[in-house]
């Protein structure tokens, strides 16, 4: 397996809190559902505010007419329902906005939580437990020249090795993994 440059995730908590909030893409998609319905509803108060409409016509040379017509709201019930209705689009969406918006606090602290601890195991993979079963193997190795160890041990010794390596591997994956869901959230490039 190359190694390359081990992930670290160098955000601090309330720094990737605050690019969730502000660069999510559902978080702004819903926002703006929220400031549609508020429109929605600001067009269904409007309703109660008479039309005025001013005409000119000019016949020939001779004749001109000026004319208004005013008409005025008088189906009150309609109106109100209408703007109870809109009033209760934007309840709904304001809701549906902070639901997201905790869901996405909730996703947000998981994925910190496993970016965090993989980093943890990791350095105790790397700086404990790698180094010590490298030098069981190379005691056992040289146990086994001298005949003080047998070929069985040897190759359990090995075993061990191998599986902390694969472990090394896991943990790199399951730490990349939570930085891509990261960025996912966040919508940015670490």
């Amino acid at each position: 397996m190359p190694q390359d440059a081990p992930f670290e995730l160098t955000n601090s908590d309330a720094a990737l809190f605050v690019l969730a909030a502000e660069r999510n893409p559902e978080l702004a998609a819903m926002a703006a559902e929220v400031r549609g319905r508020e429109n929605a509803l600001d067009l269904a108060r409007k309703a109660w505010l008479p039309d005025f409409n001013l005409s000119f016509s000019v016949t020939g040379s001779i004749q001109r007419m000026i004319g208004a017509m005013l008409t005025l709201p008088l189906q009150i019930g309609k109106i109100r329902a209408g703007i109870d209705e809109a009033g209760a689009g934007v309840r709904a969406a304001r809701a549906g906005l902070r639901e997201r918006a905790n869901d996405v606090k909730a996703q947000l602290v998981l994925q910190i939580y496993l970016a965090r601890d993989g980093d943890r195991q990791a350095g105790v993979l790397q700086q404990v437990l790698l180094p010590k079963a490298r030098e069981i193997v190379e005691t056992t190795r040289e146990a086994y020249g001298t005949g003080g160890a047998s070929f069985l041990e040897l190759l359990d010794a090995q075993r061990v090795l191998l599986e902390l390596r694969l472990e090394q591997a896991r943990m790199d994956a399951m730490r990349r993994h939570a930085a891509a869901r990261l960025e996912a959230i966040c919508a940015l490039d670490f």
